[in-house]
């Protein structure tokens, strides 16, 4: 009697006919209660497998290459077999809902899919009826157990365009577009300064003006020509007074620092002179011209204001070749101050440059 009841449960839990356990329908139609069965037939075929306790689950591809391979415990029940089998094919595709699992996150809010609208009565005319939410279906233990530890296959390529699509390309010409900053840093700058100064010799002080023209591109460095003069200053000599200026060229290099719109140079440059002297109180008047040579030492602190660069500056020279102040009819002469030192301000008008 025992023996025939373990026969008969045999029989009910053995496939039929040597079907398949699962078979390829049972695969399927988990494949189509999760949603995924468009996703995977674009990658390939399942391929599902079971050796003694062991369960085999295959994607080949279109190619007929196997793109994916996962070997798991096989389960009792053939259903569940194929929920697993269709559960591992849906995570390769990418298409499984994974925060829709229980303990990894938050479960997916329902759908809420519309229904048809109701018929319009006699007695009661409704345009439509609440939209019901539909819940997706939870994974079952078996399903969860094995979406964990499976990992997605790549998505697949996006399909190139036809070959008519490249076959006459257009070219493009790239060109590096250069910034408003960068054109203004190349471009060149031209700046015309008035001064107005204080200027001492070791022998007199006296007031004084000039101008200045600055070329600059970018960079630190700059080209500056300048000429300056003063006021008359008077020296005693004999039993008269001669009374000189000094004009004074400069042209040279220097370099620039910037910060925000504080602008600092300093430069050092070679300066040509010319001294114009003339006798007072004496017989016979006459002028006098001489050209001497001399270096010039300059530091400019100025704020930009738009094109306009108001400055300070401070500076002096050293004459290269002595000065002397000589009567025609007396031996005794007077000799200049080789030093020259000057403070002062000015106002400076850049042209092509805004910063």
């Amino acid at each position: 009697m025992l023996a025939l009841v373990l026969a008969s449960l045999w029989q009910a839990a053995a496939p039929v006919g040597g079907e398949r356990c699962p078979s390829d329908a049972a695969v399927a139609a988990e494949l189509a209660r999760l949603g995924t069965t468009a996703a995977v037939a674009r990658l390939g075929t399942p391929e599902v497998t079971v050796t003694s306790k062991r369960m085999q689950v295959a994607l080949r591809g279109l190619d007929g290459e196997i793109t994916g391979l996962r070997e798991v415990a096989a389960p009792a029940d053939c259903l569940e077999r194929a929920a697993v089998a269709a559960v591992l094919l849906s995570a390769w595709v990418g298409a499984w809902p994974t925060d829709a699992l229980p303990g990894a996150a938050a479960p997916r809010p329902p759908v809420a899919v519309p229904e048809r609208a109701a018929a319009p009565s006699s007695t009661n005319v409704r345009t439509s009826e609440p939209a019901r939410p539909v819940p997706v279906p939870a994974p079952r233990p078996a399903e969860a157990a094995a979406l964990a530890a499976t990992p997605a296959l790549p998505s697949p390529p996006t399909a190139l365009p036809p070959p008519t699509a490249l076959a006459r390309p257009v070219p493009i010409a790239v060109l590096p577009a250069a910034s408003a900053a960068s054109r203004r840093d190349r471009s060149v700058g031209i700046e015309l300064a008035v001064l107005g100064f204080g200027t001492f010799d070791g022998d007199a002080a006296a007031l004084g003006g000039g101008i200045q023209v600055g070329l600059r591109r970018s960079g630190p460095l700059f080209l500056a020509a300048r000429f300056e003069t003063a006021a008359e200053r008077q020296r005693e000599l004999a039993t008269g007074t001669v009374a000189y200026r000094a004009y004074r060229f400069t042209v040279g290099a220097g370099l620039a620092r910037r910060w925000s719109r504080v602008l600092a140079e300093v430069a050092l440059s070679p300066q040509a002179t010319l001294l114009a002297a003339e006798g007072r109180d004496l017989v016979r008047i006459r002028t006098v011209n001489d050209w001497g040579a001399a270096v010039d030492l300059r530091a400019r602190l100025g704020l930009t204001l738009g094109h306009f660069l108001p400055f300070l500056f401070a500076g002096g020279s050293y004459d290269l070749v002595t000065q002397r102040l000589t009567l025609d009819n007396f031996a005794r002469d007077v000799t200049l101050s080789r030093w020259n030192l000057i403070v002062g301000a000015g106002l400076a008008y850049r042209f092509g440059r805004d910063d």
